[in-house]
């Protein structure tokens, strides 16, 4: 699959359903295997009006220090799959990240030089 362009560099990215019960909303999710958690926007937290559900710390490339941020339950559609009430941490962009506690249940494959990845996400 074709992957959109993300920030100053091209990065695998997608978009993707994120649902309550109530109201699902497509976003623009960065494939991230740097990031050991997922993250969402504050904009898709309002977009479904999440509630958190207790808060974690986050630690960033550009930061010395953790930051304690707000944790929230949504669905994901990954690729067909559905993870249910999966928890998720609140992100300051405009875009979300898919991290390793999605990424690591599936094979993932990135071809940089054709700016295309493969996830078979029948594998988990």
């Amino acid at each position: 699959m074709l992957s959109p362009l993300l920030g100053s560099a091209p990065a695998p990215a997608r978009m993707f359903d994120f649902s309550t019960d109530r109201m699902t909303l497509s976003l623009l999710a960065l494939i991230d295997s740097g990031s050991s958690i997922t993250c969402i926007p504050y904009n898709l937290i309002t977009g479904l009006s999440l509630v958190p559900i207790g808060s974690g710390p986050v630690d960033t490339a550009r930061s010395l220090f953790s930051k304690e941020t707000d944790i929230y339950r949504v669905n994901i559609d990954f690729f067909g799959v559905i993870f249910r009430n999966f928890p998720v941490y609140r992100f300051e962009k405009d875009f979300a990240l898919i991290g390793r506690d999605i990424l690591n249940k599936y094979y993932l494959q990135l071809n940089g030089p054709t700016m295309n990845f493969h996830c078979d996400a029948t594998v988990g």
